[in-house]
């Protein structure tokens, strides 16, 4: 069995728009070796943080130690993945011809 067996998406709302608060964050999430990958996002939401833990006890200490730990962060919200059913990093080649 995988050491990382559970996937989640959160979403990260934070408080204040600063861009020097928004690095102080990227620098913890880019740090914690439980986020695999980060987007910067418009909407809803300020971040999307692709995490995988092993299980809920370890996600709850990435939350402790990345999200409550940031005075700036208003809120976030989890989506467990329950299946994934496809995962691909690839990108097509025409795409890269096109550029």
């Amino acid at each position: 069995m995988n050491h990382y067996s559970l996937h989640m998406v959160v979403e990260v709302t934070m408080e204040r728009d600063n861009k020097l608060l928004y690095q102080r964050f990227l620098k913890s999430a880019l740090s914690a070796p439980e986020v695999k990958q980060c987007y910067q996002v418009t909407g809803e939401c300020d971040f999307v943080l692709i995490v995988t833990v092993a299980d809920l006890d370890e996600y709850d200490r990435f939350c402790d130690q990345v999200l409550y730990g940031d005075d700036n962060l208003r809120k976030f919200r989890t989506l467990l993945s329950r299946k994934r059913h496809k995962f691909e990093t690839s990108v097509p080649m025409e795409s890269l011809l096109s550029t």
